[in-house]
């Protein structure tokens, strides 16, 4: 059972040799936007969103909510870092999303 916010129903499951917990439903609620997080860290760090304070590329006119994200902008946006490598043909690409939006298409899924 679940008081609503600080407990999770959870089973234990096991993935590529690790245990996992697989929880039911998130147990940290966010009291200004409703988002859901399964530990209290990550829901400290999300509101960060809310205080208004930015993070501004000084090299064009974006700005992020956390340093880390103005930093991956930099490095892939402004210098062209493209860290994450495709096994299948070596393409590469600056943001890990992208990666794996590439590798569906090896395994046959196509997006508009």
């Amino acid at each position: 059972t679940s008081d609503g916010n600080n407990e999770t129903e959870c089973l234990s499951t096991r993935e590529k040799g690790e245990t996992l917990n697989v929880c039911n439903r998130n147990s940290y609620t966010c009291d200004q936007c409703s988002k859901s997080f399964s530990r209290k860290g990550v829901l400290k760090k999300h509101k960060l969103v809310h205080v208004g304070h930015r993070f501004p590329c000084n090299k064009c006119a974006k700005s992020f909510s956390y340093k880390a994200s103005l930093k991956s902008h930099q490095l892939a946006v402004h210098e062209g870092i493209k860290k994450y490598t495709c096994n299948y043909c070596l393409k590469t690409y600056s943001f890990k999303y992208e990666l794996r939006t590439h590798i569906l298409t090896h395994e046959g899924i196509r997006f508009p």
